[in-house]
């Protein structure tokens, strides 16, 4: 346990005081989704200075915000809709989170009075069952976190705050560099705040507010890691200790688990760890000495709910940033490079492992391989140079080509996304001639659209893509210089077309409108 905890304090009656923005827009109401053939998105106008609601067709628009960067050196992130779909939250890179409510034209920013204003960092996230909300902000100066705050609201439409903890002592003074985020737990039903400890250098503090406002305090041995990394967290709080083989579950309270493990691993040095979308598995990369510079590993499968890690018998190439997601949609299945000519795909249940080999000249590319949504179906861009796209159906164990840059251009795809029935890919990249355009292939028919050049002529190579869920429109980014996207909607067949202007580029700038019963603006 944590000694005297000097740093936090609970609120459980007080309200603490808000910046209230009141909004006037005139009255309109509208659809909740719109129409199957019109539905609704959300943007971010740099021109209007403000976030819009608007129908597909353009004919019905709405503001649902105003807001004015700062400068052109700032970029929008945020917690974005909540589980309701009442509330819409956001930052800069600033030291507030502004929120507004989608019916009531209620805006509001918090902290409203910051302790310190300058060097923030600040990131928010909704619980995952109702409108509640964290917000932790850290100051960063030289090597590290020097300062942090941290605030769980306990009702935005209330807008009371359950608990507030304000470091009182100077992280930087630590040896290496300091730990500090925040997660929720799966069901809702707490958050955590965890953070090094000031003093003991080898310990990291955690903190769980519980929805009633109980507080529960933990330490954690963490000792340094001299290669490699020192704690994974997942985004739904289980995490892993490579140092002292220690399982983190995380629910309204924590649990710690020593694991046993194989000699092998133990003597290894753990790289990476890349969890499950929902966190209940987590992929880990060793290699046997520190020094290693290659780009081969050895592959163990963490089982949070069994609380064991088996290896994979096959060595697999890493990207070198370790940005790839290898996981499905399913969070049960993964696909790893093992070789030039080989891919593995592993299903976690029984830790089944396939290799699939390809014909001689189809050597898939690291860069453009994915899953087709909830099918289990790759797409991977190989052979002939990289000018071909090939689909696999490992149900069928059949690889079908299904795009070919005929001019001898390499395909290059920066970005492809599938529509929610897996009828249609939309890609951005090289899909017919030399230019980075946006084209649809239809999966079933075999045909491949080619999206006209935006309005204003300019190519992206990569982009955000962004299918409605039920119906096939699409949102279509396209990064055409730095810090701006162009931003442009259409239908599955491209019958349909709008330019909607310049953008930015982080992903909460778009997307489609989330379902409630009826959007009034007033």
């Amino acid at each position: 346990m944590l000694g005297k905890m000097r740093w936090w304090k609970p609120i459980t009656s007080s309200l603490i005081a808000l910046t209230l923005l009141i909004t006037g827009v005139a009255s309109r109401t509208l659809q909740a989704k719109g129409s199957i053939e019109n539905p609704y998105f959300y943007y971010y106008s740099s021109e209007k200075n403000a976030f819009i609601i608007e129908s597909a067709d353009g004919e019905v628009q709405h503001t649902l915000a105003k807001y004015l960067l700062p400068s052109s050196n700032y970029y929008l992130s945020g917690a974005g809709w909540s589980p309701s779909s009442e509330w819409f939250a956001w930052n800069s890179n600033s030291s507030q989170i502004s929120v507004v409510h989608r019916r009531e034209d209620q805006q509001f920013n918090f902290p409203s009075s910051p302790a310190k204003a300058e060097n923030f960092s600040i990131s928010s996230r909704w619980s995952p069952t109702s409108d509640m909300l964290y917000i932790l902000r850290t100051q960063d100066f030289g090597i590290g976190t020097e300062y942090f705050d941290f605030f769980v609201m306990k009702d935005i439409s209330s807008q009371s705050v359950i608990f507030e903890f304000s470091s009182d002592y100077d992280l930087s003074t630590l040896e290496k560099p300091p730990i500090v985020g925040a997660f929720w737990v799966k069901n809702g039903q707490a958050a955590y705040l965890y953070f090094s400890d000031p003093v003991l250098q080898n310990k990291i503090n955690f903190v769980a507010i519980q929805l009633d406002g109980k507080i529960f305090e933990y330490q954690v041995d963490l000792p340094e890691n001299e290669c490699g990394i020192s704690l994974s967290i997942s985004p739904s709080g289980n995490g892993y200790i490579p140092s002292t083989r220690t399982l983190i579950q995380s629910t309204e309270e924590l649990n710690t688990i020593q694991l046993n493990l194989s000699n092998e691993l133990a003597e290894s040095f753990i790289k990476r760890v890349e969890w499950s979308p929902d966190g209940s598995y987590a992929f880990i990369y060793s290699q046997p000495n520190c020094g290693n510079q290659d780009n081969l590993f050895d592959l163990w499968v963490l089982f949070v709910d069994q609380q064991i890690i088996k290896k994979a018998d096959a060595k697999v190439l890493g990207d070198e940033y370790g940005q790839l997601s290898h996981w499905s949609d399913q969070n049960n299945r993964g696909w790893f490079l093992v070789s030039d000519s080989k891919i593995m795909l592993l299903t976690l249940e029984l830790l089944n492992i396939s290799l699939i080999e390809y014909p001689q000249n189809i050597t898939p590319d690291v860069t453009s391989i994915g899953w087709i949504g909830n099918s289990n179906d790759l797409l991977f861009i190989a052979g002939n140079e990289n000018r071909t796209a090939y689909r696999y159906n490992d149900d069928l164990g059949i690889t079908t080509q299904i795009i070919e840059n005929q001019q001898a251009y390499d395909l290059s795809i920066g970005t492809f996304a599938y529509s929610s029935d897996e009828h249609y890919v939309a890609i951005i990249g090289k899909c017919l001639g030399q230019y980075n355009t946006p084209c649809i292939f239809d999966l079933a028919l075999n045909e491949l659209i080619q999206l006209p050049p935006n309005s204003v002529g300019a190519y992206g190579s990569y982009g955000q893509l962004d299918w409605h869920p039920e119906e096939n429109w699409i949102l279509i980014g396209e990064f055409v210089e730095e810090g701006r996207i162009y931003l442009r909607i259409t239908n599955s067949d491209a019958s349909i077309m709008r330019d909607l202007g310049y953008d930015c580029t982080t992903p909460i700038c778009f997307g489609w409108l989330p379902s409630i019963s009826v959007l009034t603006a007033r």
